[in-house]
């Protein structure tokens, strides 16, 4: 291209560039509302309760104290993650939690922000949208996976700036480990990785000690839990990638939401590529890996697209510089609007973040017999829901024990986890079961468990709660659970 036909594109150039730019602005806002809203999700009392009785205890117990049907040792693999939990909710409540996921998602976003630094000015704001859109799935609630997308992310932004800064990776890993199982995510990025550098040229590749000694020293490091080799032993028995009754486990096609994510994902790595002045085949690979993995697992989606655009922005080629007094029209009253539009989400939000950790969703525990339930002090056995698992824990354990609750296999053996899942749905052969030794408390959803409620008035129990939520069955021999008035506040923990 001659000097004149480079003068005459940089117009388009820049006129393309301020319209990208406008998308400053909802990246912002989208960021604070990354950082601000937070929710309550069915593992939160679970989460909070077990860092509670670290704090008390100062062990982890092998012997599950909360589920009368546990049947393998209990390895608390995120035990790390909730004792930071139960900390922070001894010392503000629910603030303190609130506190802790705003530090997480601000760390996440600057090592989201430190790679579009790097980027062409085109490229950075759009890329920045979507990285923010891409992890609000996870940082939208407070949990270990929180964890995972931050040392994932900074993993990342090592792996692409100088090759010594990978020595601080053992160093992530053996905090990692002790937080949340998705380092197995990273171990594994980071063993493809290096796999491909050990066949790129010599002069290009660096040295063996960080081609292989680190790796090794990571996998070294992920031995520094309480549970040592056994860790790998269990995790490699229990993680795989289909999880029928977890949501967040299902394939993408089956949830809009993800499946727009990891589309715009694909779309936006396909223009990457095509404008990059290298396509490294480790950060292709390492990609394609984790574009395949989240096509099975919806949760992986959010760190595809985190590493998709950490990893790939140093590598778009950079257009001549735009002239910087050049100012598109319309430009600034976009701004605005938009600005002022943030700033009344964002203080809604830090003003109901504030005061309250909601609880929503089809998964809500009822209220109501819960309240009625722990006014009437129970003790003994109750088979709930798999989702009010670990709400029914916070409330009434550990005198009343669950039949399950979201720590799956850490504290049950499949057979365990199946046979209650057919008991809540009511089937014949688990009713049956359920029969030989019956529970002093029953407590399932309405309409999920109808065949269940049935059954239970033809057993020997009565029906004390029925709401349009949930019932409440009692062991005929046991003192009537009475209803009580309660006004549920929506948020966590909730009566």
């Amino acid at each position: 291209m001659s000097d004149v036909d480079t003068v005459r594109a940089m117009p388009v150039r820049r006129g393309f560039a301020g319209a990208l730019a406008v998308l400053r602005v909802p990246a912002w806002i989208a960021a604070c509302y990354v950082v601000l809203k937070t929710n309550a999700d069915p593992d939160l009392w679970g989460h909070v309760r077990f860092g509670l009785d670290l704090l008390q205890s100062h062990h982890l117990p092998s012997v599950d104290p909360y589920s009368f049907t546990s049947d393998v040792a209990w390895t608390n693999h995120e035990w790390l993650a909730e004792l930071i939990m139960g900390a922070a909710y001894s010392l503000m409540g629910a603030v303190g939690l609130l506190v802790i996921k705003a530090v997480l998602s601000i760390a996440i976003c600057l090592g989201i922000a430190s790679a579009l630094r790097r980027a062409p000015k085109p490229w950075r704001w759009p890329s920045g949208f979507l990285a923010v859109a891409g992890i609000l799935p996870i940082t939208l609630t407070m949990r270990p996976h929180l964890w995972t997308l931050l040392f994932l992310t900074l993993e990342c932004w090592l792996l692409s700036g100088a090759p010594r800064q990978r020595y601080w990776l053992p160093v992530i890993f053996v905090v990692w480990v002790n937080l949340h199982g998705g380092w197995i995510v990273g171990l594994g990025v980071l063993g493809l990785w290096s796999l491909i550098e050990m066949f790129e040229p010599a002069s290009q590749r660096p040295s063996t000690w960080l081609v292989l000694g680190v790796p090794a020293a990571c996998a070294i490091a992920t031995l520094g839990n309480p549970y040592g080799w056994h860790l790998w032993e269990f995790l490699a028995r229990t993680v795989g990638l289909s999880r029928p009754n977890i949501t967040e486990w299902q394939p993408i096609w089956r949830s809009p939401g993800p499946l727009i994510l990891w589309l715009a994902g694909i779309v936006w790595v396909g223009m990457a590529l095509r404008t990059a002045e290298r396509r490294p085949a480790k950060v292709m690979a390492v990609l394609a890996m984790l574009a395949l993995a989240s096509l099975q697992v919806n949760r992986l989606v959010s760190l595809f697209i985190s590493a998709a655009v950490i990893l790939l922005l140093p590598h778009i080629s950079h257009a001549p510089a735009p002239d910087r007094h050049a100012w598109p029209r319309g430009r600034a009253l976009v701004d605005v609007a938009f600005t002022l539009i943030g700033v009344l989400i964002l203080a809604l939000t830090a003003t109901a973040s504030a005061r309250c950790l909601p609880m929503g969703g089809s998964w809500l525990p009822d209220a109501y017999a819960a309240n009625a339930l722990a006014a009437s002090n129970p003790t003994g056995r109750i088979v709930t829901w798999f989702n009010w698992g670990e709400y029914a824990i916070w409330h009434f354990g550990p005198a009343l024990k669950v039949s399950i609750d979201g720590r799956r296999e850490t504290v049950y053996s499949e057979a365990v986890l199946q046979r209650q899942m057919a008991i809540s749905a009511g089937d014949p052969a688990a009713l049956r079961d359920l029969e030989k030794s019956p529970p002093e408390y029953v407590w399932l959803p309405t309409g999920r468990s109808d065949r269940v409620r049935a059954w239970l008035s033809s057993h020997g129990y009565r029906l004390d709660i029925e709401t349009p939520l949930s019932f409440v069955g009692v062991r005929a021999d046991l003192p009537k659970v009475v209803p009580a008035a309660v006004a549920s506040s929506g948020c966590f923990p909730g009566p």
